[in-house]
């Protein structure tokens, strides 16, 4: 769920609103649990110009590390 696809408005100005309370007391009364993931764009782009690099360098010391990252992602 994005922010874009519940509220046209600023991130403080939706804190304010009362119908924010539903998806909350939703998950509350259902005994649920939520998952949150926050992705960063660019550490990732990061992660993938290293991993290019990595697998094109050729040096055989960096490919154990080079495993290890596809491990994490």
């Amino acid at each position: 769920m994005k922010l874009k696809h519940v509220a046209k408005v600023d991130f403080l100005q939706l804190l304010k609103a009362p119908k924010l309370e539903v998806f909350p007391e939703f998950v509350t009364n259902q005994n649920l649990f939520v998952h949150c993931s926050v992705l960063d764009p660019l550490y990732w782009s990061i992660v993938d110009i290293i991993d290019s690099i990595l697998g094109k360098h050729g040096d055989t010391r960096l490919f154990s590390n080079e495993r290890l990252n596809g491990l994490f992602e």
